[in-house]
């Protein structure tokens, strides 16, 4: 999935440029041969230097078991943020502590991906899922949860308590 993910963001950077990206909608398959149920917002940003948050869960198809994994994700032309990496985090204005993330990057046709794979603590996503302005800072670069990804991680964190 990750790969994936990677070959189309690659995809639009050499093709699409600057051109906006279709709308993304939430993706509900199981797999035919694990029978594991994957919901996921996959989002791509649509220009460099700009985030996404992307959300997938994945429930197990005989137990109650599930892994869900929320990251913020950017590419540019050279790493900005391996030096600092850590998001703060606004729900309508108010700071949200628990959610530290692990960095990583990954080089391809000439851009960097950079992901910031969320660890929440308990309790954390629900403050995210119930607000209805989502901020985040990394390092000194400030921005907004668009609405379209904030509607997109609400619906996959819904599928949590199924």
């Amino acid at each position: 999935m990750k790969r994936l993910a990677l070959v189309a963001l690659a995809g639009l950077v050499l093709v699409g440029g600057g051109q906006k990206v279709l709308a993304v909608t939430i993706n509900d398959s199981i797999d035919r041969f694990s029978g594991v149920r994957t919901i996921s917002w996959e989002p791509v940003p649509s220009r460099a230097e700009e985030f996404v948050l992307t959300s997938s869960l994945y429930k197990g198809k005989e137990t109650k078991v599930s892994r869900l994994s929320v990251e913020l994700l950017t590419y540019a032309h050279s790493q900005q943020y391996e030096s600092c990496n850590h998001v703060y985090w606004l729900a309508d204005g108010v700071p949200v502590d628990g959610i530290s993330t692990d960095y990583s990057a990954e080089f391809a046709s000439g851009v960097v991906i950079e992901r910031f794979k969320l660890k929440p603590a308990d309790g954390a996503l629900d403050k995210l899922a119930s607000a209805k302005k989502v901020e985040f800072k990394v390092c000194n670069t400030e921005s907004i949860v668009s609405d379209n990804d904030l509607s997109g991680f609400k619906a996959v964190f819904a599928k949590t308590s199924d």
